[in-house]
């Protein structure tokens, strides 16, 4: 079997983050579920909408974009990778489908997560963009450890500046 009929095969998880249509191959998706509680992380960026308890287990929850109006129920889909689950919050979820993939050299835009995009495919008449699972994770704590360094980077100049406050 070549590679073209195999990724024209393959079933993807269809999801909306705002007003961006994208998809993951459904072989790395666990399940879909309503979000738990989160817990938010002090100093981290935006991306990681925190943290949430599911099933005996503490997944990091990545958030792709900011939601509109921060109103409606959101749903995650809880990602099986090589570095452990993780889950993704988006608002609307779509289906999971049968997508022939065209694949595309670079997707331009200024998300972080556009360096993820594999390519593109139609879904009821919307561009679904292609995201690789493993890829996107990888961006993400990229994104995440740079993010981190510099709020340690912050908290050390605040430290080394506050002995000679009280020294005076």
């Amino acid at each position: 079997m070549n590679s073209s009929s195999a990724t024209s095969s393959e079933r993807y998880c269809v999801f909306a983050c705002h007003t961006t249509w994208l998809a993951i191959s459904a072989a790395s998706v666990r399940e879909v579920c309503p979000t738990p509680p989160l817990v938010r992380i002090p100093t981290a960026n935006t991306l990681l909408a925190g943290l949430c308890h599911l099933r005996n287990e503490f997944l990091p929850v990545i958030q792709l974009e900011a939601f509109a109006d921060g109103t409606g129920e959101s749903r995650m889909i809880v990602v099986s990778g090589s570095q452990g689950n993780w889950a993704l919050l988006t608002q609307q979820i779509g289906s999971l489908e049968h997508l022939e993939v065209s694949h595309v050299s670079s997707y331009g835009s200024d998300e972080i997560w556009s360096a993820a995009v594999l390519g593109s495919a139609f879904y009821r008449n919307r561009v679904v963009q292609i995201v690789e699972p493993s890829r996107l994770y990888r961006l993400v704590e990229q994104s995440l450890n740079r993010n981190w360094k510099v709020a340690q980077t912050s908290a050390s100049e605040v430290a080394s500046i506050k002995p000679s406050l009280i020294a005076s």
